[in-house]
């Protein structure tokens, strides 16, 4: 700020050759808070090519462009192996989906972090960075955060067949064992629905034994996919199922005192607590925090859930 166009250029040059040749570890670039130009982003990718830089994450938030300078920045990102893409906050859109989506092959064997919260994606842009993680593009993923773009239902579909079991040819085969590949999906501050929310935890529940945190808190959920899980706890062998997936429905507008404590009940039997096992302590399934839900006693939930369930 209060830097001429050269001034400007050269400390942004001597900024990304600093980062490009520093000896930390893990190599990062971080910025924020800046706008960026076309001449900036070709700088970039000069510096980053000359330098050899080896990035390894690459954190942007708060920093507008135009979908030529995004261009310009996907491009030069791809040449280098990121573990870690953080565009939060930067009003990506569809469009910036699409440019995003053309250059993900690049990472297919280091890219394990993808976070894109608050970019306006809507269930355009989300359906587009779904479905090429659907089909296989980065295996390595285990971590998507798409909070706060702005998706409806419509998103559900798509966004469930990434949480579905996947066989070693990268087919969806429902109940087939396979490596896990998401650990994390976050989708909190959409308007995904009751209907959305619950397409997503029966697909989460294909694969219950694999460890992964679910965040649908404040997407304008209501009972029905309660009585979802109820149905699918009822019709499942408890003894032999381990249940390892955290769901968060937290900030929603769930206000069925009853089903909670039907739920609360039902997965009980879920629970491994004093069944002896030692590989890890289980977490809470279902976090129902802060919703309308005043006449129930957070304690007694969770007792009668034996700690699966917490409001």
């Amino acid at each position: 700020e209060g830097c001429g166009p050269e001034e400007r250029q050269q400390a942004l040059s001597l900024f990304f050759a600093w980062v490009a040749v520093a000896a930390s570890s893990p190599h990062a670039m971080r910025m924020c808070d800046i706008g960026l130009t076309l001449a900036d982003a070709s700088e970039l990718e000069g510096v980053l090519q000359a330098c050899g830089a080896q990035l390894e994450e690459w954190e942007m938030t708060r920093c507008p462009a135009n979908d030529a300078t995004v261009r310009v920045i996907f491009k030069t990102l791809a040449t280098q192996p990121l573990a870690c893409l953080n565009l939060s906050y930067n009003t990506l859109g569809p469009s910036g989906a699409s440019q995003l989506v053309s250059v993900t092959p690049a990472w297919t064997q280091s890219l394990e972090r993808l976070i894109l919260e608050m970019n306006g994606l809507g269930d355009k842009g989300c359906t587009e960075v779904a479905k090429v993680l659907a089909a296989g593009t980065l295996p390595q993923l285990k971590t998507l955060e798409l909070g706060w773009n702005e998706l409806s239902p419509v998103s559900a579909p798509v966004l469930a067949k990434l949480l579905m079991p996947r066989r070693a040819d990268g087919l969806t085969v429902a109940g087939a064992c396979s490596l896990p590949r998401l650990q994390k999906l976050g989708l909190g501050g959409n308007s995904l629905g009751s209907q959305g929310a619950q397409t997503l935890l029966l697909a989460a529940l294909t694969f219950p034994s694999r460890p992964l945190d679910l965040d649908l808190s404040m997407n304008h959920v209501g009972a029905q996919p309660l009585a979802a899980l109820v149905e699918w706890a009822e019709s499942h062998d408890r003894s032999s199922t381990d249940l390892r997936i955290s769901v968060s429905l937290e900030w929603n507008l769930i206000s069925d005192t009853k089903a909670v404590q039907r739920l609360a009940r039902t997965f009980a039997a879920y629970s491994r607590i004093g069944s002896g096992s030692t590989d890890g302590a289980q977490a809470v399934f279902l976090r129902l925090a802060n919703n309308e839900l005043n006449d129930l006693e957070p304690a007694e939930v969770l007792m009668h859930s034996r700690g699966l369930v917490s409001c």
